[in-house]
C-alpha cells in the first residue's frame, strides 16, 4: 500500500495537481472530505466503509463497504476541483444508476452485455468445474452465497465504486501527468491487478476491459452513468446467480443462491 501511495504521488505530480491529494489522501475513507472542509461527509464515509468492511459478518456488506471506500476518493478529488467530473452527482445518485433503464441506451452497454449473456452458461460451467477441483463447495456455499435480489444490490455498489475510482479519478487523473492514452493505460492496468487470485490471461482480459470502460467514459462526456450500468449488469449477469453443485453432482444449491463476485486484493 505505501508503494502504491508513493507511486501514485509521483505520476501524479502533486505540486502541479493539488486537488489529487483530496483523493489519494482518502485511502483513509473521509479524509480527504475533510480536507476540504466537509468534516461531516468525512465522518460519514469514514464510519460507513470502515464499519461495513471490518466490523459487518456478510461478506456482501463488506464488498458493499469496500466500494464507498472506493467512491469516496472519486468524491474528494472531484469537490477539490478535479476535471473533467460530474458535479451534480453524488453516491446516491450514482448508486442508482444500476436500476436506471435509460442507461441502456448505449452501443457499448448493449454489446458488452449481449455478450455477458452469451457467455453465461459457459462461466457458470467453468464455476461448477473450479469449485469440483478444489473441493471447496462448502466454502463457497457459506462466504460467498447470498439471494438473487441482494446480489443485485451488491452489484449496484461494485459498479458504482469500480467505476468511480478507476474511471472517474484515476483515468483523468493519470492523463493530467502521461496523457489520456496513458491516462487509460496505467488506470486499467491497476484496475486488472487489483482483482486477486487472477491468473496473467484474466488481468489482460480485464485491462482491455478497463480500457473500453475509459473510451465509455470519454464517449458519454465524462458522465459515470452508463458506465455504471453496464459494469453493474455485466457482473450480475456474468457472475451472478450460479447454480453451484454441492459434492454430490446431482444435489444443487437453491437457484436463489450466488457468489458475490469479486475478490479484490483488500483482505478484511
Amino acid at each position: 500500500m505505501k508503494k502504491l501511495l508513493i507511486t501514485l504521488a509521483l505520476l501524479f505530480n502533486l505540486n502541479s495537481h493539488g486537488q489529487v491529494v483530496q483523493g489519494v489522501s482518502s485511502i483513509i475513507p473521509g479524509m480527504g472530505q475533510s480536507l476540504n472542509g466537509n468534516h461531516w461527509e468525512g465522518a460519514a464515509y469514514f464510519v460507513s466503509a470502515l464499519g461495513l468492511m471490518f466490523a459487518a459478518k456478510d461478506p456482501k456488506l463488506n464488498t458493499i463497504g469496500l466500494n464507498i471506500a472506493f467512491y469516496n476518493m472519486y468524491d474528494a478529488w472531484r469537490d477539490a476541483g478535479g476535471k473533467p467530473s460530474n458535479k451534480n452527482s453524488n453516491i446516491f445518485h450514482d448508486y442508482a444508476q444500476m436500476f436506471n433503464p435509460v442507461n441502456i441506451i448505449d452501443p457499448f452497454a448493449i454489446g458488452l452485455l449481449s455478450a455477458a449473456a452469451i457467455n453465461r452458461s459457459n462461466s457458470r460451467k467453468t464455476a461448477f468445474e473450479e469449485a469440483r477441483k478444489h473441493n471447496d463447495h462448502e466454502t463457497i456455499h457459506r462466504r460467498l452465497s447470498t439471494d438473487g435480489w441482494k446480489s443485485i444490490l451488491t452489484f449496484a455498489s461494485v459498479g458504482m465504486g469500480e467505476e468511480a475510482l478507476f474511471r472517474g479519478f484515476l483515468f483523468p487523473a493519470f492523463s493530467q501527468a502521461v496523457g489520456p492514452w496513458g491516462g487509460a493505460i496505467t488506470s486499467s492496468a491497476i484496475f486488472a491487478f487489483a482483482h486477486k487470485g487472477a491468473n496473467t490471461e484474466a488481468n489482460i482480459v480485464r485491462g482491455a476491459l478497463g480500457m473500453l470502460f475509459c473510451w465509455q467514459y470519454y464517449r458519454n462526456k465524462f458522465n459515470l452513468n452508463k458506465n455504471i450500468f453496464t459494469h453493474s449488469w455485466y457482473d450480475q449477469i456474468l457472475i451472478g446467480p450460479f447454480n453451484i453443485a454441492s459434492q454430490d453432482p446431482d444435489e444443487k444449491f437453491d437457484w436463489n443462491k450466488m457468489p458475490i463476485g469479486a475478490s479484490f486484493t483488500f483482505n478484511f
